[in-house]
C-alpha cells in the first residue's frame, strides 16, 4: 500500500530513508494535498504503480517511474474544491467509523449484559 503525506515542519530535523520521495511544487500551480491524494488515488484507484517494481515483496516506486508520471492539473481553484471536498468526506468517514467502534462496543455490551441476564434466568 502506497502511503502519501505532507510535510508541514512538524519536527526541526527529519530524515527520511532512500525509498521515500520528496516532492516540491516549483510554482504555486498546484496545491499540495491535491497532489498528495492524486498520489494515493493513482496507486489504489489507478494502479498506476503497478509495474515491475511492484511485484515484490515490498513495493517500491522508483524516482524515474515518478518523473513519468502525468498528473491532471485544474486551475488552483478547481484543486482547492477537489482537496475540500476529499477532506469533508474524509471527515465524514472517520465519523462514521469512530461511531462503528462505538456501535460495536455498545453492542458488545448489550450481549454480555442479556447473557448475564440469561444466566441468572431472568430472561
Amino acid at each position: 500500500m502506497s502511503k502519501t503525506a505532507i510535510w508541514e515542519g512538524q519536527l526541526p530535523l527529519a530524515l527520511y530513508q532512500n525509498h521515500i520521495h520528496r516532492l516540491r511544487a516549483k510554482d504555486d500551480s498546484i496545491e499540495s494535498r491535491f497532489f498528495m491524494h492524486w498520489m494515493q488515488a493513482a496507486y489504489e484507484v489507478f494502479q498506476q504503480y503497478q509495474g515491475v517494481e511492484s511485484r515484490t515483496a515490498i513495493p517500491n516506486l522508483s524516482g524515474s517511474r515518478l518523473k513519468q508520471f502525468v498528473v491532471p492539473l485544474p486551475s488552483i481553484e478547481e484543486q482547492r474544491r477537489i482537496v475540500a471536498c476529499l477532506e469533508a468526506v474524509r471527515g465524514k468517514v472517520k465519523a462514521l467509523k469512530e461511531g462503528q467502534v462505538q456501535t460495536e462496543a455498545e453492542l458488545q455490551r448489550l450481549e454480555q449484559s442479556i447473557l448475564d441476564s440469561a444466566f441468572r434466568g431472568e430472561l
